[in-house]
């Protein structure tokens, strides 16, 4: 995740996020950050020191919220791949830019990575 909001730049500063696992039994280094992001969200600095490097996600989903309203969303599925949601054209393009294997989804895929 670290990797992704670094591509990002300031844009990715200004968001809070809501972090939700699919895993019965997380860490608990995740448990604590889902724990944490229930109400008003964790601001990206603060998340980004909860994530500890040598951890890796499984089957999670890390929304980003601007303003109350969620622009982004980062899915990890596999602790190797992620998926990235938004109707920012920007995020978009720097998505692509740093990872020109990236394809887009349809409604349909992204459902079924859930």
């Amino acid at each position: 995740m670290a990797e992704l909001l670094v591509r990002l730049g300031s844009y990715g500063l200004g968001l809070t996020w809501k972090a939700r696992l699919f895993d019965d039994e997380p860490h608990p280094a995740f448990a604590r950050m889902t724990k944490a992001s229930v109400d008003t969200g964790i601001p990206t600095l603060e998340l980004l020191a909860m994530d500890a490097p040598y951890l890796q996600a499984v089957d999670g989903d890390f929304e980003g919220y601007a303003g109350g309203e969620p622009i982004l969303t980062l899915r990890e599925f596999d602790s190797s791949s992620w998926d990235v949601r938004t109707a920012d054209a920007w995020v978009l393009s720097e998505i692509r830019r740093h990872y020109p294997d990236a394809r887009p989804m349809t409604s349909d895929e992204w459902d079924a990575t859930n």
